[in-house]
């Protein structure tokens, strides 16, 4: 799925600061994530260009296709696998999600947590299911 106009406006910008004469490098990006105190080291910098697929360093048009978004569809192993680990019956546990929620550091008070089934619950039928969860963790906030 390609990029909204708001994600490539804001990625080119990112890049035309990280870039020299047309080419983004891993010193090049090291050396603006060191301006803004990143703390990520070169090994951290060098990764981020290998599994984006720039090793050689990205032009402005391998940038932005690294960030392309994947096909997240109901087949989507790894959105089944988490859906799995905090679901009974087809259905998110809600005990799971709030233990997992405070677990992250949120105190989400029981009226907050009661506005948050509701707005996970996408198709408004009761409960949030696969396909709610889906939309859930790739929707636009």
């Amino acid at each position: 799925m390609s990029l909204d106009a708001f994600e490539t406006e804001e990625l080119k910008a990112a890049f035309n600061l990280c870039s020299t004469d047309g080419k983004m490098t891993e010193a090049s990006m090291k050396a603006v994530l060191d301006c803004i105190g990143s703390g990520l080291s070169e090994d951290d910098i060098h990764d981020m260009f290998v599994v984006g697929g720039g090793k050689e360093g990205f032009d402005e048009a391998s940038f932005l296709k690294a960030f392309e978004h994947k096909d997240h569809g109901d087949q989507d192993d790894e959105v089944q696998s988490a859906f799995a680990a905090i679901s009974a019956g087809g259905v998110l546990d809600m005990g799971k999600a709030e233990t997992l929620i405070k677990l992250s550091g949120l105190d989400l008070k029981p009226k907050e947590f009661e506005e948050f089934k509701n707005i996970a619950d996408y198709n408004s039928d009761g409960k949030i299911d696969l396909d709610d969860f889906v939309s859930m963790i790739h929707a636009q906030i």
